[in-house]
């Protein structure tokens, strides 16, 4: 079973699970350290859809936007003021809320998601990238990799946030999992892979849920 980050056929098989009454197995690689669902037990498109709609993750939700709220805090302390920078919400849902937000604050913003569509990149190439509770979500994280790469200006930031397996024992009693749309997941390791092979600089990784990669 070849890992979808890497590629590498030395995977080892952790166990399975019923996520959402479907079978799941997850594969550990050996060589970036990706935890993974194997691509015939992804879900379908349509079937992906039907789960994000019970996440609530609408304009109108208020709790949604204190998430958010947070998020962009964090993205500050990380990479500094937004202010003056061209910035891209990567996976940013049906109603581009991180990006509606801070055009409302007077920063330049699109959302690339096109599995709702939202794929004009006015203000390409940006000088920050937010993919906030996207990553785990990649079917081919390689081709995502590749095209934040494509988008960013040449020393620009992308932070990441997504749960990080570094300091999970029992990766099938992890509660992360427990979404049939989480397909893949990291540990700092597997960014340090991430960063060699696409062209980044690791400058953070935290162990829990943020990254902060350089173009």
């Amino acid at each position: 079973m070849n890992c979808p980050l890497c590629n590498s056929s030395d995977t080892v098989h952790l166990g399975a699970r019923n996520v959402e009454h479907a079978h799941r197995d997850f594969y550990r690689c050996r060589f970036c350290d990706c935890i993974h669902v194997p691509e015939y037990q992804h879900p379908t498109g349509e079937e992906e859809i039907q789960r994000y709609a019970t996440h609530n993750n609408q304009y109108e939700n208020s709790r949604y936007r204190e998430y958010l709220t947070k998020i962009l805090q964090g993205a500050v302390q990380w990479m500094g003021s937004l202010d003056g920078c061209n910035v891209l919400d990567y996976g940013g849902g049906e109603e581009e809320v991180l990006a509606r937000m801070l055009r409302e604050q007077g920063v330049r913003a699109d959302c690339w998601d096109p599995v709702y569509g939202h794929n004009t990149l006015e203000s390409a190439p940006y000088h920050r990238i937010i993919c906030c509770e996207a990553a785990e979500h990649f079917a081919r994280p390689g081709n995502e990799f590749r095209r934040m790469k494509n988008l960013l200006r040449s020393g620009g930031l992308i932070y990441v946030v997504t749960r990080l397996s570094d300091t999970i024992d029992q990766p099938l009693t992890w509660w992360y999992i427990n979404d049939s749309t989480h397909l893949v997941f990291y540990s700092c390791r597997s960014w340090e892979y991430i960063a060699d092979s696409f062209g980044f600089t690791l400058l953070r990784c935290d162990s829990k849920s943020q990254i902060l990669l350089q173009g």
